[in-house]
């Protein structure tokens, strides 16, 4: 079970103590099966997981940008960026079940798709999740977030 030297704790994964301070880099130690014991550095200058909240204040921060972008390599810049965050809110809507935000988040997202066909197919994804949220059926289902994924990550992929 891996130890957290820092804070001197197991744990499970990342060591909850560093997780919370969010910053710099831990240094765990493991006992593999034959006794050796190992040492591996996690770093943690990065957010492991990325609220909403946070994904919402970057996104209203990247469309000012967008608005007072000078040349075209900035407008695709920040264009590329809206599309990334906008694709990751779209996941963690439909992980929390939040379908009418799902919604919101797909119909704010057609306006940045120029592939007719990648426009159609998240019309198509808008229109499922409608329906779902009129019927009450949940949109954290794992075979529709796993259809989801490919498609926004398809979106972005074509956005670079």
């Amino acid at each position: 079970m891996p130890y957290c030297e820092k804070h001197k704790k197991f744990y499970v994964g990342v060591c909850n103590e560093c997780k919370k301070e969010k910053v710099g880099t831990i240094v765990a130690s493991t006992q593999t099966s034959n006794g050796e014991i190992s040492k591996i550095k996690v770093n943690l200058a990065l957010p492991i997981k990325i609220s909403i909240k946070e994904l919402e204040e970057s996104l209203k921060d990247q469309i000012e940008l967008l608005k007072s972008s000078k040349s075209n390599e900035e407008l695709l810049r920040a264009k590329h960026k809206i599309i990334t965050t906008l694709s990751k809110l779209a996941l963690k809507y439909a992980e929390s079940n939040m379908g009418i935000q799902l919604l919101n988040t797909l119909n704010d997202l057609k306006q940045y798709v120029d592939h007719r066909y990648y426009l159609k197919e998240l019309e198509g994804a808008a229109r499922y999740v409608e329906l779902m949220v009129n019927e009450r059926i949940p949109v954290n289902s794992s075979n529709f977030l796993d259809k989801l994924q490919i498609l926004l990550n398809d979106i972005e992929r074509l956005a670079q």
